[in-house]
């Protein structure tokens, strides 16, 4: 499942265990609002997942493992999912929600979509002058300063 808030990619202890994950040992701090908590965790690099067809593969740089990853009222809806722009051609690849179904594994992304602006800018915009240094153009937020 896409998980809207998390900025890790996480799956099931039974399910990593089921596999064979290894990994090695950290310890996570969730802050939040209400305080900070703490969630013993193993972490594993590169991990290769695919769709449900197994068409479509993506290799994860670092994934914990998790006892509950039950959190339904945090996860995209077919709804929601078709609000966003660059998520729209995605809903039609959605499996349908299933009440009470187990979920095994949240993947979320490490770049927000202005980081990905800024990175495509940045990327695109900087080049190599005739004295030999580099001029980069600076995004605002704004399209002007």
């Amino acid at each position: 499942m896409l998980h809207k808030c998390s900025t890790g990619s996480f799956v099931l202890e039974d399910i990593a265990d089921s596999l064979g994950i290894k990994g090695a040992h950290k310890r996570l701090t969730e802050k939040t609002m209400n305080g900070r908590q703490f969630q013993d965790t193993k972490i594993q690099n590169g991990l290769v997942f695919s769709d449900l067809r197994g068409k479509n593969r993506v290799q994860l740089r670092k994934v914990f493992t998790s006892e509950d990853l039950s959190q339904r009222e945090d996860l995209f809806s077919h709804k929601v999912v078709h609000k966003w722009k660059h998520l729209k051609s995605t809903t039609d690849d959605l499996p349908p929600q299933i009440p009470g179904a187990k979920i095994g594994l949240f993947i979320t992304q490490t770049h927000s979509q202005k980081d990905k602006k800024f990175l495509n800018i940045v990327s695109v915009g900087t080049r190599h002058t005739n004295d030999n240094h580099y001029e980069t153009p600076l995004p605002f937020r704004s399209e002007a300063p």
